[in-house]
């Protein structure tokens, strides 16, 4: 009988099968910190934890922190580093040292290096993740805090109702209970989330509510913020979106993120906004007979506007695919000189823009009886950049006024410097400097009736400047492309630039299939004017858009591999 493994002259080698007893000891690191009080609210929390340990980092720390049945904490762990933009939440380093600890329950913390506390749809996702996790164990998340770097500010889940609901046992709701953060209540300094209105009476009113708090400097700003990202939406509707969910980013209705394979959360409640409700009804006018020519009372179907209320939720509401990155910042082959020329093109007609001299400490001006703006030279691309948008403001604003003594001159620097603070957040561009509001406290006294107007001028020409600009920049990405990809009526068409000046070109179907190729026989085209002197040589007349290069050229990669695999 042949020999088994571990066996030795008849008899068994034991330690091949032996089952060693694991012991786990808990080792102190080398970090500490001090604190006499409980963590019972976020406050404390990003007190304690944020400015302590996270203040000036420079990347993502994902923080775990065990409390006892009084909140207080037993020690925290250093769960993962990630990068700029994002760190890494591993259930089970998490939970085996919350286990070990005896912890009662525990607090999520992580921060956003850029300083903005926003969550992302990946911190809502983590968070219930967790939640899950904890209330299956009976060790309760009692809030996930976001901290921003630099800035102090902080976001926490508990206190904005996203906390997902848990069950527990005695010993660790007692624990939870004594958490100080309110549901639907946001932290001691910042806005407070207005209520959801029920109509558009309500909403109107809700609206006037949220302008008298706008006279402080740091209110007005954060309005400021709304409008640079949301220039695409009513003033009204920016108030509402504001006052609701400060911290949203961007907004879509339960449909359209649906079309985008991205689906709302369970729980979630959306944003009211108001929305135009256009409906149809006949009424008696007074007509020409065309024969006669003879005026006669008719029944006519007419046209009227109505408005309702309409719900849209956050991003960070949802969850599914990625979105396409969205950014204004400058990339690519895009620099602050040609921001600055988009800008220079934005000038409304007649309004020369020159860079020179200019009298005083004043960095620019605005001239109405010469129609000139005039920027200081010698300064930096990026300050002379935001002087522009100053300046700008105040052409754009000029336009917009009904009579010329409507705004004071302390308005219309306002408008001016608002409107220069949005289109340079909506470009991610920082001057260094300080924009200055400094006389909105007291300024209108809360006054709804002189605020408004202000906003009015300050949505709309904000809105108008940076719609201008990128419809500058695209023209001179167009003018600048050497290649390039073009849907077009009949499917696709991919461009390159030849040294000589001309176009070579191919053309698909809507399967991706080769139709033709060619050189355009003209120098000097843009990549635009090519494509429609192409479409027009081969009898297609319609619109053509462009494309991701790369996807386009991916889709005939893969058909030219599919149409190989066929024939082999």
């Amino acid at each position: 009988m042949p020999k088994v493994k571990g066996q030795i002259d008849g008899q068994y080698n034991l330690d091949e099968y032996r089952i060693p007893e694991a012991r786990i000891k808990m080792c102190a690191g080398p970090d500490t910190i001090f604190s006499p009080e409980p963590i019972d609210s976020p406050g404390k929390a990003a007190q304690i934890i944020g400015d302590h340990l996270l203040k000036d980092a420079d990347r993502e720390y994902l923080i775990a922190t065990s409390l006892d049945n009084k909140l207080h904490p037993i020690n925290y762990s250093v769960v993962s580093i990630g990068t700029a933009n994002a760190s890494f939440a591993d259930p089970k380093e998490i939970f085996k040292n919350l286990i070990l600890s005896n912890a009662t329950a525990f607090m999520l913390m992580h921060n956003h290096p850029a300083g903005d506390p926003s969550p992302s749809a990946e911190d809502f996702a983590v968070t219930k993740k967790l939640a899950d996790a904890g209330s299956t164990l009976d060790i309760p998340l009692v809030d996930h805090v976001v901290y921003g770097s630099g800035t102090g500010k902080y976001y926490s889940f508990k206190e904005n109702g996203h906390l997902p609901e848990q069950e527990s046992q005695l010993n660790a709701a007692e624990s939870t209970a004594q958490y100080k953060a309110e549901k639907g209540t946001v932290p001691s300094g910042e806005h407070q989330e207005a209520k959801k209105p029920k109509s558009v009476d309500e909403a109107i009113q809700q609206i006037k509510g949220g302008i008298s708090k706008c006279a402080s400097s740091e209110e007005w700003k954060n309005i400021l913020d709304v409008f640079s990202r949301f220039h695409a939406y009513s003033l009204n509707n920016c108030l509402l979106i504001h006052l609701q969910n400060p911290s949203s980013t961007q907004v879509a209705s339960y449909t359209t993120w649906k079309s985008l394979n991205r689906h709302v959360m369970a729980g979630q409640k959306g944003m009211k906004i108001i929305c135009p409700a256009p409906y149809r009804k006949k009424e008696e006018q007074e007509i020409i007979d065309e024969k006669t020519g003879e005026k006669k009372k008719e029944m006519v179907e007419v046209q009227r506007m109505a408005f309702t209320l309409g719900t849209v939720f956050d991003v960070s509401q949802t969850d599914g695919e990625p979105l396409p990155e969205i950014t204004h910042e400058l990339q690519g082959d895009l620099s602050d000189k040609d921001l600055f020329e988009a800008a220079k093109r934005s000038a409304p007609v007649g309004i020369s823009v020159e860079i020179g001299s200019v009298d005083g400490s004043a960095k620019g001006y605005y001239s109405p009886s010469e129609r000139e703006i005039r920027v200081r030279e010698g300064m930096s691309e990026v300050q002379q950049l935001k002087t522009l948008a100053h300046e700008l403001g105040h052409a754009y604003a000029e336009a917009t006024y009904t009579d010329k003594d409507q705004f004071s001159t302390l308005d219309k620097e306002l408008q001016a410097e608002s409107i220069a603070y949005i289109v340079c957040q909506h470009y991610g561009i920082d001057s260094g400097e300080q924009y200055s509001f400094p006389y909105l406290t007291g300024w209108s006294g809360g006054d709804a009736e002189r605020i408004m107007p202000n906003l009015a001028v300050i949505k709309k020409c904000s809105a108008d400047i940076i719609r201008s600009i990128d419809r500058n920049l695209e023209q001179m990405r167009t003018e600048k492309a050497t290649e390039g990809s073009y849907k077009t009526e009949y499917g696709w068409i991919d461009l390159q630039r030849g040294d000589d000046g001309t176009w070579a070109y191919k053309a698909y179907n809507k399967n991706y299939k080769p139709m033709y190729s060619g050189q355009t026989e003209q120098h000097d085209l843009r990549i635009d004017q090519a494509v429609r002197q192409i479409n027009m040589q081969h009898g297609y007349t319609g619109i053509s858009q462009s494309v991701n290069r790369q996807e386009m050229q991916r889709n005939v990669k893969l058909e030219e591999a599919e149409a190989h695999h066929l024939h082999m």
